[in-house]
């Protein structure tokens, strides 16, 4: 049953790019349809009061994934914990996109063997929901692209983001957001969420023959998630096409994950509890006295020394499974770091020219845009450490796009926006007198 579903859907993917050719071949002509091609149209696509093979084709598949999914109910009725493995076959429908299809600039956004056959499938996402257009509506329907509302006014356009762009949103908030990359990820089932941390371990007693054994428990508390809604919003103009659509997706996914990194990174490195970060309390201001290398009479760039480094990794607890790294603004690094490697005896003009490593004593070196990028009393220019152990992300909802050709009506345009649902918590910030798994150098 499983392949019948699969011919029927390249069925109904051959029609959809019958249907396609017919629309460009009219287009590149610059001409309307004959009586013949609007025939030939109505018969696939159907008319207002009579369907066509397209809404056939649905029937059809729906029917049968209905049967598969009765027998399959059958069968673990029948086996129970002795049903065996299942097999996965591919039976989603072979997208099409039709060759004229342009982009003005190289993808940066897609990558991959399938990045163009990717940013098309978004553009036609995109077209149906912001620029309100039946055909690519049909398009996405008849390519796996599920149209679902998340609100009940389809005047307002409120769609769920298809798999294909969320993912690409997803990898590029990953690509630029450094606090998404390397602290613990946690997916939150609910709006709030706890999560079990260790405080403490046993306590062990040298006892002699006879004694009583003094009892110890080992103690555990929990890390509390809240689910902050961040959102990020854009003006667009009607008139967006088939031949431009596919580097408006690229443009729009990269500009929007690149906005929504830039903001986490703040709120998990520099967040201070205010409104600006969404209540989050970042690094900066979470690490407890214990956790911070202050070097004392260093207020310059210029004049942080090799020795302050080193003392900043002698703080770090070693920890089972730690996997430190620098976390540091480019500028920071240059600056310091950078120039005390460029320093060091034995360069030559080949090392000089391919500049310094972005490692440092023995360890990476991770670049955070949002850091301090210039040296001031106080401030903390780097950190050291494992990210991961000392702060949890949590996810509750990834991203969601919506637009609204309502409220740009007289400018004939659509507002369009995305939003996501996290929370960061430092959990882990040491003591007053002891280092956590992540070390603060301080200016001073």
């Amino acid at each position: 049953m499983q392949w019948d579903i699969k011919a029927l859907r390249e069925k109904l993917g051959d029609l959809t790019a019958k249907c396609e050719a017919i629309f460009e071949t009219a287009k590149v002509e610059a001409r309307d349809l004959t009586p013949e091609e609007n025939a030939e149209v109505d018969r696939i696509q159907g008319t207002a009061d009579k369907p066509g093979e397209i809404q056939a084709l649905h029937s059809e598949i729906a029917r049968n994934e209905r049967f598969q999914a009765i027998k399959a109910g059958s069968v673990v009725a029948k086996l129970g914990s002795n049903l065996p493995p299942t097999r996965e076959i591919d039976d989603a429908p072979a997208m099409r996109f039709p060759a004229v299809a342009k982009r003005h600039t190289k993808l940066k956004s897609f990558t991959g063997p399938d990045a163009e056959r990717n940013a098309y499938a978004s553009g036609q996402f995109m077209l149906a929901t912001i620029g309100g257009s039946a055909k690519a509506k049909q398009w996405c329907a008849d390519n796996g692209i599920q149209m679902l509302l998340s609100g009940d006014d389809n005047s307002k356009g409120g769609y769920l983001v298809p798999d294909i762009l969320e993912n690409t949103l997803i990898d590029l908030k990953e690509e630029f957001g450094t606090f998404r990359q390397y602290s613990m990820q946690y997916p939150m089932p609910a709006p709030t969420a706890r999560v079990p941390r260790r405080v403490s371990g046993f306590t062990t007693y040298f006892v002699g023959e006879g004694d009583t054994i003094t009892p110890s428990d080992m103690v555990v508390d929990e890390v509390s998630l809240t689910a902050k809604k961040l959102a990020v919003m854009t003006q667009l103009t009607t008139e967006l096409n088939e031949d431009s659509i596919i580097s408006m997706a690229d443009i729009i996914a990269r500009e929007f994950a690149y906005a929504l990194a830039v903001r986490e990174d703040s709120c998990g490195w520099l967040g201070d509890g205010t409104s600006t970060y969404g209540g989050i309390v970042g690094v900066a201001n979470a690490l407890a006295a214990g956790s911070i290398m202050t070097a004392t009479g260093i207020t310059t760039f210029a004049t942080v020394t090799l020795g302050n480094f080193e003392q900043t990794v002698g703080m770090l607890p070693e920890f089972p499974g730690i996997n430190p790294a620098w976390y540091m603004h480019k500028a920071a690094f240059y600056a310091t770091a950078g120039r005390l490697q460029n320093a060091a005896g034995g360069n030559s003009t080949i090392d000089l020219g391919n500049g310094p490593v972005p490692q440092f004593l023995g360890y990476p070196v991770r670049f955070v845009q949002t850091l301090p990028s210039a040296a001031a009393t106080t401030v903390q220019i780097a950190y050291f450490g494992d990210l991961a152990m000392a702060a949890t992300m949590g996810t509750r909802r990834g991203i969601e796009l919506r637009s609204d050709a309502s409220v740009g009506f007289v400018s004939d345009t659509i507002y369009v926006r995305a939003t996501e649902r996290f929370d960061i918590v430092v959990h882990e910030r040491g003591t007053a007198s002891v280092a956590g798994p992540l070390i603060a150098l301080k200016l001073g």
